[in-house]
């Protein structure tokens, strides 16, 4: 920039003033290029200071997973299943004395089988009595039934029952039937029972000829639990013979069974039988009264 101006000065009084004025504007030019160098030093200087200082901070190691077995499912919980099978055998011995001498046993089992929404039943009993002359008498019943479950309360069933009683003058008698059963009444201690059906009836009598009729039949059972280990029973049926209004029957059994443990228990019991046109020479009524011992499995 000196050496401008002095060039200036010594170019003579013709070129002094034009290149006076071109020096000074170079002059002015070189500061303001070097005002705005010193702003933008002084900006930059202003900005580090503010700033924070930046301290490199090394990442976190990644955690290290160990690899372990999975531990094994627990197995599903079982549901209990009912049994399927249940039984029942019963054993009465009597002997009476005095003016009749008489020995009385009775031999009665039950079986039962639930399969699925079946119900499989037979039962049987035998009473066979001898008196001190040598007269015989006896009496077996026979039960087979088929039951379905339609609803929480009612049933579909048939059945096959068998009779023999030469107490009454009956050699024997089979009536099948078919029908539905109900219900009425369930609770944890007494329930109530009735069964209908319609079947046909077969029957063979001492000195008379044998016959076979339809029939109506009807029956209500009634249980009540007494406490955990005793029990009252009473069942009723009632046979009507649709085509002699005259002829029907019926039948009543009550007893009363205590538990001695789990297996055994004792059992007293009263069956009447009823014919309302009995055998010749035999009576209408009949009745068995025995105390028993029975084995539940």
């Amino acid at each position: 920039m000196a050496a401008a101006w002095r060039g200036a000065f010594e170019g003579g009084s013709g070129r002094g003033g034009s290149a006076i004025v071109g020096a000074l504007i170079l002059t002015m030019t070189s500061a303001v290029k070097l005002l705005r160098a010193g702003v933008l030093a002084a900006c930059c200087l202003a900005l580090s200071d503010q700033a924070p200082a930046q301290t490199f901070v090394p990442p976190a190691p990644a955690p290290i997973v160990e690899s372990r077995p999975l531990p094994p499912l627990d197995p599903l919980p079982t549901v209990p299943r009912p049994d399927r099978w249940a039984g029942k055998g019963e054993l009465s011995y009597v002997a009476t004395g005095g003016n009749v001498d008489t020995t009385t046993a009775k031999i009665a089992a039950e079986v039962e089988y639930k399969p699925a929404r079946w119900t499989m039943l037979a039962r049987g009993a035998f009473v066979t009595s001898t008196t001190q002359a040598g007269e015989e008498g006896q009496r077996v019943d026979g039960l087979l039934r088929a039951s379905r479950t339609i609803s929480p309360r009612a049933e579909l069933f048939a059945q096959m029952l068998y009779l023999q009683n030469t107490f009454a003058g009956i050699d024997s008698s089979f009536y099948p039937l078919a029908g539905v059963a109900y219900a009425l009444f369930a609770s944890p201690r007494q329930t109530v029972n009735v069964r209908l059906g319609f079947g046909y009836g077969q029957e063979s009598r001492v000195r008379t000829r044998d016959s076979g009729f339809a029939t109506a039949d009807s029956e209500v059972n009634y249980r009540w639990r007494i406490s955990r280990t005793a029990e009252f029973r009473q069942d009723t049926t009632l046979t009507l013979n649709l085509s002699m209004a005259d002829d029907w029957r019926g039948a009543s059994v009550t007893s009363v069974s205590a538990a001695l443990n789990t297996l055994l228990s004792l059992k007293m019991s009263h069956i009447v039988s009823y014919l309302n046109q009995p055998v010749a020479g035999f009576g209408r009524v009949d009745t068995i009264t025995s105390a028993a011992i029975v084995a539940t499995f």
